[in-house]
């Protein structure tokens, strides 16, 4: 997945998104929702064929790539965790059969 910028203003940033991967954009759309400085994010698709899918993100004050930044960041850090943790219980899953 990569990310274009396609337009930036003072407080809205638009990212085209090729070869885009859902189960990575949804949360980050839904984390970007959950901060107070965003007024508006959204994964836009229209066409398949015809048009890319966008990221658009508004945000009340601050720059908007800077708290696409810091969502991202904090998905990495949540998943990074849930994966050690996951990797941790299958260890011990397997300690225990042996």
């Amino acid at each position: 997945m990569e990310l274009h910028l396609s337009k930036k203003s003072k407080k809205t940033l638009k990212l085209e998104v090729v070869n885009p991967d859902e189960t990575v954009l949804y949360p980050l759309i839904s984390r970007l929702l959950k901060d107070k400085r965003v007024v508006d994010a959204r994964y836009i698709t229209r066409h398949p064929s015809v048009d890319k899918p966008t990221i658009l993100v508004k945000v009340k004050n601050g720059e908007p790539q800077d708290v696409i930044r810091e969502a991202a960041l904090d998905l990495a850090d949540r998943y990074g965790e849930l994966r050690k943790q996951v990797q941790e219980s299958t260890e011990v899953k397997k300690a225990a059969k042996k």
